[in-house]
C-alpha cells in the first residue's frame, strides 16, 4: 500500500472495506454529452478522479487504450495530458462531441488527443500512466443470458460494430488478443509509471468467474508489480435485484488493480 497517500479517503467503506462511491449521474450529465449515458460500460466518474489524484500529478500523460465513453477525459480537467484510443467510430464521435462541448464552455481541452484504431496497432505510445477497463470475451453486454430489449441490443450492436472488437472474440482468441494489448502497455509506460485496470468478475452457471489473478499474471510477467488492490461496491440495478431474489450469484464489487512499472 502507498505510504504517503490514502486512496479515496473522503468516501465511506462498507463492512467488506469496499469503497462506496456515490452515483455520478449528475456530474456526468453536466460534463459529458447525452449520448454518453447510453454507453453500456462506463467507468465510474469519481473512481477515475480518485485514481488520477492518487497515482498522477499535473502535467503527467495518461492513456486510456479502451477509450469508450470517454470518462478518462476528466483527467484533462485535473491538469493531466490525456490520450484516448478508440476502435469504434460511434464512440470516437461521442468523445469528440464531449471535447467540442468543453471548448464551447471554455473548459481545459488542449491537453487531449483522440486516436481511432485498434490499440494493438496504435501502441506503444510513450506515457506516464495508463488507466483502462478491458472488455470481456464473447460480447461485454451479454452478461446474463436471455433476450435483450431493443435499447440494450442497440447498445451491444454499436459497442461491437467493428470486426476487430475484442468483445466479439471467443475466450481462446480473446486471451491472445489481450496479450498483445498488455505488450503495448508494457512498451508504453515509463519506468516508475502506473497502470490502473478496473474489472468486474462475472457469473456463469451460478459460479463466480475471477479475473484479477489473470490480469495480475499478465502484468507481472511484463515487468510490473502490484502497487495496490482496492474494491468498490457497484450500484444495484433492477436486474440484479431480480437475480438475487431468484438465488442467482450477483456480483456487487469491482476490482481496482494498480500496478507500478519496475525500472
Amino acid at each position: 500500500m502507498s505510504e504517503t497517500k490514502e486512496f479515496a479517503p473522503q468516501y465511506p467503506r462498507n463492512e467488506n472495506n469496499w469503497i462506496l462511491f456515490p452515483r455520478d449521474t449528475i456530474d456526468r450529465r453536466e460534463l459529458f454529452v447525452p449520448e454518453v449515458m447510453e454507453h453500456p460500460a462506463k467507468m465510474q466518474l469519481y473512481l477515475l478522479q480518485e485514481v488520477v489524484k492518487y497515482n498522477t500529478k499535473p502535467g503527467d500523460h495518461i492513456i486510456d487504450c479502451f477509450g469508450g465513453s470517454g470518462t478518462t477525459l476528466w483527467a484533462a480537467l485535473l491538469g493531466r495530458r490525456v490520450t484516448l484510443l478508440e476502435l469504434e467510430p460511434a464512440f470516437l464521435d461521442m468523445q469528440r462531441a464531449v471535447v467540442a462541448k468543453w471548448i464551447a464552455e471554455e473548459r481545459p481541452h488542449n491537453t487531449i488527443m483522440l486516436l481511432q484504431g485498434d490499440n494493438r496497432q496504435l501502441l506503444p505510445i510513450p506515457c506516464d500512466h495508463m488507466i483502462f477497463s478491458p472488455p470481456y470475451a464473447n460480447d461485454i453486454a451479454r452478461t446474463g443470458g436471455g433476450a435483450l430489449n431493443a435499447d440494450k441490443q442497440r447498445q451491444v450492436d454499436i459497442y461491437t460494430d467493428s470486426s476487430l472488437n475484442l468483445g466479439r472474440l471467443n475466450e481462446f482468441l480473446y486471451v491472445q488478443a489481450m496479450a498483445k494489448v498488455y505488450d503495448g502497455v508494457r512498451d508504453s509506460v515509463c519506468a516508475g509509471g502506473t497502470v490502473t485496470i478496473t474489472h468486474r468478475d462475472r457469473s456463469r452457471s451460478g459460479q463466480r468467474i475471477l479475473f484479477a489473478d489473470a490480469i495480475i499474471r499478465q502484468m507481472t510477467t511484463r515487468g510490473f508489480e502490484v502497487k495496490d488492490w482496492f474494491k468498490w461496491k457497484t450500484p444495484g440495478s433492477v436486474r440484479a435485484a431480480v437475480n438475487r431474489s431468484r438465488g442467482a450469484t450477483v456480483i456487487e464489487d469491482e476490482d481496482i488493480l494498480m500496478f507500478r512499472k519496475l525500472g
